[in-house]
């Protein structure tokens, strides 16, 4: 492997542990798809903490207003490095929801993933902030997302221990909620 490129996310600076993580993850999954010797390079995009930012964020910078994330300019960014290397991974470590006031149609329309599968992501995971709504909503918001019909991100989750949520009294229904999807 040659080059690994990170597009690190246009909106929040962010959490160093799920950056790490989701890097540790994505080099893992490299390594092991690619022969040593092959010589081939990879790049891989990669965004976190989104929080619903549809609209790119307006503030004021040394008396100027400047703008800066939106889906549009992630999808424009994208774009430009996918020209490049059109192989590229894209990738996203969660928290893709809750932040503006397009949280209010998660459960029903679960707009932020179904835009995700429109830009091309490759996967996805869920961060702390897709659990706000409680385990409802994010059932919701996941059968929204399978009966719009878009391409989805397929989400990675990997660390849910089914056997002890389910034997927990207090969580065993909401868990099975979400097991079934």
């Amino acid at each position: 492997m040659k080059c690994m490129r990170l597009l690190i996310n246009y909106f929040q600076k962010g959490s160093g542990i799920k950056t790490a993580a989701m890097l540790l993850l994505m080099t893992v999954f490299i390594a092991v798809m690619l022969p040593a010797d092959s010589g081939a390079e990879i790049s891989v995009i990669f965004t976190h903490d989104m929080h619903s930012h549809f609209d790119a964020e307006r503030y004021m910078e040394n008396g100027r207003i400047s703008q800066r994330g939106g889906f549009a300019y992630v999808k424009s960014a994208v774009d430009n490095i996918k020209a490049r290397y059109p192989d590229s991974f894209l990738l996203d470590a969660g928290d893709f929801a809750m932040g503006t006031p397009y949280q209010t149609i998660y459960s029903a329309e679960a707009a932020e993933l179904r835009i995700m599968g429109l830009m091309g992501f490759d996967a996805t995971t869920l961060g702390n902030h897709e659990f706000d709504y409680r385990t409802q909503g994010l059932t919701d918001m996941l059968n929204a997302a399978m009966a719009s019909g878009d391409r989805l991100p397929p989400l990675v989750c990997a660390n849910i221990d089914w056997d002890r949520t389910l034997a927990d009294q207090n969580r065993a229904g909401n868990a099975r909620r979400l097991e079934r999807l």
